[in-house]
This record gives C-alpha cells, sequence and structure tokens, in this order.
C-alpha cells in the first residue's frame, strides 16, 4: 500500500514543474517548441509552448521563468507543455487597477512599445520605443510624435500643433491659423473687390471745375490693376 501511495504521490509532484527558459525553437508552423531546466540537472526539451488563439508571441529568453505541466507526470522530451512564460524584470510597473497591457521590450528593459487600456479613464494608449504615442478616449483620438508634434481630434473639431506652438484649428466650417485675430480673404471676393473700385475709379466724374454747372469726362487712362498673381496655388477651399 505504501508503494502505491508513494508512486501516486510522486506522479503528482511532476505534475508541474516550475523553471528557467532556456531556448525557444519558433520554426514550427504548428507550435513553438522551447528548452527549460527545472530540478539540479533537469534540462527538458522539445516541450510544445501553447498560446491563445489570436495572440502570438516570442518572449526574452534572459531572466524568463516558466510553468510547464507534464501529462501523467512524464518528463520525457516531448511530453511536456508550457503554460506559462513569464519574465518579472521586464513587466510594466505602472499600471492601475483593472489596467490591461499588451507589451513588449528588449532584454535591457527598453525599446517598449505597448497597447495600454486603462478602463478607469475610459481610454486606451498605444505607444511606440521612439515616443510616438497614440491615445482613444471618451474625448476623441490624440497622436503625438517622438517631436511632440501633436494632431488632436475631438467631437468639437480638429487641432493640429507642432512642438513650437503653431496651430491649425478646425470646426465645422472655420478654420483657424495661429489664432482667431485675423480673417483670409478669398481671391473672388479681393477679385471682385478690385473690379469694383476700378469700376468707379475709371467712371467717376470731377464736378466743379470750371465755372457753370458742366462736368468733366471719364479720365483719358483707365486704371489697371492686375492681381491673378496673388492667386494661391497651396492653400484653398471649396
Amino acid at each position: 500500500m505504501r508503494g502505491w501511495v508513494d508512486t501516486v504521490m510522486k506522479k503528482i509532484f511532476l505534475l508541474f514543474s516550475r523553471g528557467k527558459l532556456l531556448s525557444i525553437d519558433n520554426s514550427n508552423s504548428g507550435v513553438q517548441k522551447i528548452q527549460i531546466s527545472n530540478l539540479a540537472n533537469e534540462t527538458i526539451s522539445d516541450i510544445e509552448r501553447y498560446q491563445e488563439y489570436g495572440f502570438e508571441n516570442y518572449p526574452i529568453i534572459t531572466n524568463a521563468e516558466t510553468i510547464t505541466l507534464f501529462i501523467n507526470g512524464n518528463r520525457n522530451a516531448n511530453k511536456g507543455i508550457n503554460i506559462v512564460v513569464n519574465n518579472r524584470g521586464l513587466r510594466p510597473a505602472d499600471l492601475q487597477k483593472g489596467d490591461v497591457c499588451i507589451y513588449s521590450k528588449d532584454s535591457n528593459n527598453s525599446n517598449k512599445n505597448r497597447v495600454w487600456i486603462k478602463p478607469v479613464n475610459n481610454e486606451i494608449e498605444i505607444s511606440t520605443a521612439d515616443n510616438n504615442i497614440i491615445k482613444i478616449n471618451g474625448e476623441g483620438v490624440i497622436i503625438t510624435d517622438t517631436n511632440n508634434n501633436v494632431i488632436e481630434t475631438k467631437n468639437t473639431g480638429i487641432e493640429i500643433k507642432d512642438s513650437v506652438g503653431n496651430n491649425i484649428k478646425i470646426s465645422g466650417v472655420t478654420v483657424d491659423i495661429n489664432g482667431n485675430t485675423k480673417t483670409f480673404v478669398t481671391y473672388a471676393e479681393l477679385n471682385a473687390a478690385k473690379n469694383l473700385l476700378l469700376g468707379l475709379l475709371n467712371s467717376h466724374k470731377h464736378t466743379l471745375v470750371q465755372a457753370g454747372l458742366g462736368t468733366s469726362g471719364p479720365t483719358d487712362t483707365p486704371f489697371v490693376c492686375d492681381i491673378t498673381a496673388a492667386e494661391s496655388q497651396k492653400a484653398r477651399t471649396g
């Protein structure tokens, strides 16, 4: 009886192992296979590493730890199934309660890229190693590049800002460039005003230029003003 119990207990003891990741074989199209070290002088190869559908990763090996399941306690090669690879030195430690983060780093704990879901702020943040950031929240979307240039979309409109303070705001049919204290005149509006002014100048008559009630005729040389060169070819609206 004692021998049977010892056999069962040994099998239970060998069902799970906590070890260190030694290598990864990512060449198999079906599943990754890893090599781990568990107990003293115990190295096991060809362990299948299962991952959730839709999610796939290639862990940093340095300082990575593993949890592995062995069917019937069989520790032979190709008999284990890895269920967790963790690296406590690389995990982001700035998450708040309820946050979810998908991240990648290098072995120096730098060059981080991550998607950070923040339910408390109702926000999703996507950031790259070069510090390009996209924030999506209830107010809109904010895109910031590594040079601190910003594109911000809100319910009230769109704002584009560069790193030195220049900005363009678009709200409905209104566009403000570096403020709203000045207004633009379109080429058509300027041309119409010019034609009106030239018409008045070329058709006016002088009174009281001589004795009596006569008036002078129109100007001998009509005024000419060509503003076609003022038409913008870069900035237009419709």
